[in-house]
């Protein structure tokens, strides 16, 4: 009886170990497969966003910003009285013709006739006037006293010790025209047609000489009136 339980122990203390031996490989194969499905397995991050900073960006939308770029859009600038003047007459002068000798006669409807003497032929100044008027009637040059087209008769006559008178005689057609100067505007005659015409007279003859002048004068406006007609 002692001799068989000696022989039965050894076998049993191989059959323990072999089940040690047996839960330490399954362990390990267990662990090499566990970290074999970390390793190929998708990395997922999972964060939260704050909810105090999306907040905060909402709360942050510069409105007082957009109202004043809606502002500049909407209002518009007035021009003064005096930009709207110089915008008007700076279209007219773009828009404008350019022309030339008796072409600047052409679209005028009629004269207002003005007399002009010097002190030393005063006493000639009705007669060459009415000459002046009939002469252009005659021609059919039409006068009114509201047209804001001007004829000019202007005669400078200087005596001579002899006696003898040296004259130039003018005749202008002018235009009203205005010029802005600051806050006022003013009117100015200015020519925009020319004849001259001088000669010399004995102070016996110098109302004829001065008549047959201004009669010159006349026939020179409306032939140039009546060329461009």
């Amino acid at each position: 009886m002692n001799d068989n339980n000696m022989n039965s122990s050894p076998v049993s203390e191989s059959g323990v170990n072999l089940w040690i031996y047996l839960l330490g490989m399954l362990s390990s194969i267990l662990a090499l497969a566990l970290i074999y499905i970390i390793l190929n397995s998708p990395l997922v991050i999972h964060k939260e966003v704050p909810v105090e900073v999306i907040r905060e960006v909402v709360i942050e939308v510069p409105v007082e910003a957009i109202k004043e770029v809606g502002a500049e859009v909407e209002v518009e600038r007035s021009f003064t009285v005096d930009e709207q003047l110089r915008l008007y007459y700076g279209k007219m002068y773009l828009d404008s013709l350019s022309v030339s000798g008796d072409e600047v006669l052409g679209d005028i409807e009629s004269y207002q006739v003005r007399v002009f003497l010097t002190d030393t032929i005063k006493t000639y100044e009705s007669a060459v006037s009415s000459k002046f008027e009939l002469a252009l009637r005659r021609n059919n040059v039409p006068l009114s006293k509201d047209s804001s087209y001007a004829l000019d008769l202007s005669i400078a006559a200087l005596k001579e010790d002899a006696g003898r008178f040296t004259y130039v005689v003018t005749a202008n057609v002018k235009d009203s025209v205005y010029s802005i100067r600051g806050p006022k505007m003013i009117e100015i005659w200015v020519p925009i047609w020319s004849f001259y015409y001088y000669g010399y007279a004995g102070e016996d003859v110098v109302e004829e000489m001065l008549l047959e002048s201004t009669e010159k004068a006349a026939e020179a406006v409306a032939l140039a009136y009546l060329r461009v007609k």
